[in-house]
């Protein structure tokens, strides 16, 4: 099972956002002011979740737990990392 994850990062004040050239799916920048537009674009654009308990949740997350401490687990996120950000295709 999956539980869908997004990630919003703020930027509160006179912070200046330069030269962003990668954004990861499911994740938004923004301003305090543009948090709730965010909100709503991941909710329209998203199916609801399928949990119907909040049991259900805690008992996916514990397990998430329980595979970060695995290391083939850990090998093949980098593995995936690397190939998103595309540091296996620059050849220098």
């Amino acid at each position: 099972m999956k539980i869908p994850f997004f990630s919003i990062i703020v930027f509160y004040g006179d912070c200046e956002l330069k030269d962003i050239n990668y954004v990861p799916e499911g994740t938004f920048i923004v301003k305090p002011n543009r948090i709730l537009e965010a909100l709503n674009t991941i909710k329209d654009y998203n199916p609801p979740t399928p949990y119907k308990s909040k049991k259900t949740v805690v008992d996916i997350l514990k397990q998430a737990v329980k595979n970060g401490a695995n290391i083939d687990y850990h090998r093949r996120h980098v593995d995936n990392i690397r190939n998103m950000t595309g540091k296996y295709r620059i050849l220098d």
